[in-house]
């Protein structure tokens, strides 16, 4: 009976493990038929950003560092001593030629020298009319012989030396008039000072240095250029010159060629005269200024961000918009990786050519390149242009059946967020 319990037990324990284990494997199979028969997740398209090629003319530039110097530098020293009785600008300043009252010389003793030359000068004409008709009067008794030459000689005499007397006092009067106002010194071109080296009530003399400014409105970009590249260069000539410091670039034009270099460098110092009006551009400020090093060739140009620059290679993404275009605000398409050369480098802009003569014809005027979101692309990948130039759209060539139409600015995440209905609205 023990046996044939123990049998039953066994046999009941492996109907239940039976029974368990196929129910896992039908479970098992069901999920991987569910999986199977479910939709494929749809391949999105990666965002991008693209330009254009283009085939037209460009030169070689090089690029030199430099910086902004002043157009105009002066240090403003008084002409007359005295207290310095008014300093009405400080470090940082701004001020307007001939307008900008800079700073006042006590006038205390000009004042009094000028009042006393005043005096003088009225004194001294009293006593020359008082002389001169006494000249008159012996000229009208020396018929009678009631006076003789000498007298009138000696009457002259005094008569000439208060006429040098009064002149003198007028001279010092000038002088004091002169040093009057000179002693205020006025803003001598329009400017910013720079330093102060002056407070007021110190004493002053002629030299003592009070301030220290430069011209503003406009700076100049100074470049050191090698001599193999000064023929590129004319006074004159237009140069674009990129302010890091700003992240902008501004044109100027070469007003001079330092004939004079140091002897080590072989540079020469280049002079580009900038225009400042929004005064944003400081002196001492690095800049680059991209010269011309070379004549200008033919060939496919496309913008700098389009190249992408690695060890192994350079190479550009070409984009082949969709035939069909979907009806939706965003052009699509695939792309292409193409090994290029750099043949020309410039400012914002690489002549290239294709480093594999066979895909020559995939680079040509109007071709379609991807400037943003090159570095997460692979071949034969889908695209989509989230920012481009609406006048892209007007230029499309109609073979791909798109539609003219007026991008959107994309919604960002909060914004969306910002939008989804509350719970009380659901």
């Amino acid at each position: 009976m023990l046996l044939a319990s123990l049998s039953v037990t066994a046999l009941l324990i492996g109907l239940a493990v039976g029974w368990f284990g196929q129910r896992m494997m039908t479970a098992a199979q069901n999920d991987a038929n569910a999986e199977d028969n479910k939709p494929a997740a749809p391949i999105l398209a990666a965002p991008v950003v693209i330009g254009q090629a283009k085939n037209k003319e460009m030169a070689a530039i090089r690029p030199f560092i430099g910086r902004l110097t002043e157009i105009q530098k002066v240090v403003l020293s008084p002409e007359v001593s005295g207290i310095l009785q008014k300093l009405s600008v400080d470090e940082g300043d701004s001020v307007t030629k001939d307008e900008t009252v800079i700073a006042e010389i006590d006038q205390t003793w000009t004042d009094i020298a000028l009042r006393q030359a005043d005096v003088q000068i009225n004194l001294l004409t009293v006593q020359l009319e008082l002389q001169q008709k006494e000249l008159e009067r012996l000229f009208t008794l020396l018929p009678n012989r009631i006076v003789t030459e000498s007298e009138i000689t000696q009457q002259r005499i005094i008569t000439e030396q208060l006429e040098k007397q009064i002149d003198a006092a007028k001279l010092a009067k000038e002088e004091a008039q002169e040093r009057l106002k000179r002693s205020k010194i006025v803003a001598p071109f329009d400017g910013i000072v720079v330093r102060k080296s002056a407070e007021v009530g110190q004493y002053v003399s002629t030299g003592t240095e009070i301030i220290e400014m430069i011209s503003r409105g406009e700076v100049y970009a100074e470049v050191p250029v090698g001599e193999f590249y000064l023929k590129q260069l004319s006074i004159g000539k237009t140069i674009s010159i990129y302010v890091e410091a700003l992240a902008k670039t501004v044109s100027g034009k070469v007003e001079a060629i330092v004939p004079y270099g140091p002897t080590s460098s072989r540079t020469f110092p280049v002079k580009i005269r900038l225009q400042d009006p929004q005064n944003e551009l400081k002196v001492g400020m690095s800049v680059t200024a991209y010269i011309e090093t070379r004549s200008a060739s033919q060939g496919i140009v496309v913008p700098k961000d389009a190249v992408w620059i690695q060890p192994q290679g350079d190479s550009i993404w070409v984009m082949t918009p969709n035939a069909e275009q979907p009806q939706k605000e965003e052009l699509v398409g695939k792309v292409r990786k193409i090994p290029v050369s750099i043949l020309v480098r410039g400012v914002d802009e690489y002549m290239i050519e294709p480093a594999i003569s066979e895909n020559a014809h995939e680079i040509v005027d109007d071709t379609l390149v991807v400037t943003e979101g090159l570095e997460r692309l692979s071949d034969n990948q889908d695209v989509r242009v989230v920012t481009i130039d609406p006048k892209f759209y007007e230029n499309l060539p109609k073979a791909f059946g798109h539609q003219v139409i007026t991008p959107q600015p994309r919604k960002d995440a909060a914004e969306e967020k910002k939008e989804e209905p509350t719970s009380n609205e659901k």
